[in-house]
């Protein structure tokens, strides 16, 4: 077996197990340069699970079939929960009275839908059963929901008159999930089906607030629905690294660390 063609074998497993690599890194740790990376992605490529995004290869697992998303809302509530809790506090101390939001689905999102104050008077639009489900207990909350096809993995409603709906909506705060965040390559998320309710939603705000877990920072799938500068606000954890703390300050976003 040729030396590339071994090569290429340990770069696909490389990129396997660390999920997301860029070229450089991948050049240094073979000890090679980031010209023969380049030489050598035509073959690389050729595992379908792996793409190239702006200079970063990302391995992207293919579900069977009859699996819609890889990401399960029901498995992703019990990660990481009392971390969560603690943002959807901070994130509830941002709402006033009379705000009017939107609410994106997730696990940390519900968590804030369910403390959400009763004496504020908020006007909720969401597009998922968790988050519906938790406004409708609530009893003072108004709520506009989107309709459309019913997706099991995120209990996401979604369709074409849901998006319209959307577009036509102007709220004072968005509070949004992501799968993943990654400095260089934005926000990400789990399904294609999720991306144009997310930018949608962020178009119709005036404030928008990113509410994710540090476990997030430095996961990226290849669905790209922000940029990180499109927030104004990130809403995560004190296990975050300084230097992925201080480059977010560095760019002007809002950053509250619980």
């Amino acid at each position: 077996m040729s030396t590339r063609v071994n090569r290429v074998k340990e770069i696909q497993q490389i990129i396997k197990k660390t999920a997301s690599i860029t070229i450089q890194k991948l050049a240094a740790e073979l000890d090679v340069s980031k010209m023969t990376i380049r030489r050598d992605l035509e073959q690389i490529l050729k595992d379908p699970e792996i793409q190239l995004i702006r200079g970063m290869l990302i391995y992207n697992h293919i579900s069977e079939p009859d699996v819609e998303s890889k990401y399960s809302i029901i498995s992703a509530s019990t990660l990481n929960k009392g971390i969560k809790e603690r943002i959807a506090y901070k994130a509830k101390s941002i709402l006033e009275p009379g705000d009017t939001i939107i609410i994106d689905a997730g696990s940390t999102t519900e968590l804030l839908a369910r403390i959400i104050p009763k004496d504020l008077n908020i006007e909720v639009t969401c597009f998922s059963l968790n988050i519906l489900n938790e406004i409708l207990k609530n009893g003072s909350c108004s709520v506009t929901l989107p309709g459309g096809k019913f997706h099991c993995s995120s209990m996401i409603f979604q369709s074409r008159e849901g998006i319209e709906l959307l577009k036509k909506t102007r709220v004072k705060k968005a509070f949004i999930s992501a799968y993943g965040v990654n400095l260089r390559l934005g926000v990400t998320c789990s399904a294609d089906f999720e991306r144009e309710l997310k930018r949608t939603a962020l178009n119709s705000a005036e404030q928008r607030i990113l509410l994710v877990d540090s476990s997030k920072f430095g996961k990226v799938t290849n669905i790209h629905f922000a940029d990180l500068e499109d927030f104004d606000t990130i809403v995560t954890d004190n296990q975050l690294p300084d230097n992925i703390v201080t480059e977010i300050r560095n760019r002007g976003i809002t950053l509250h660390i619980v």
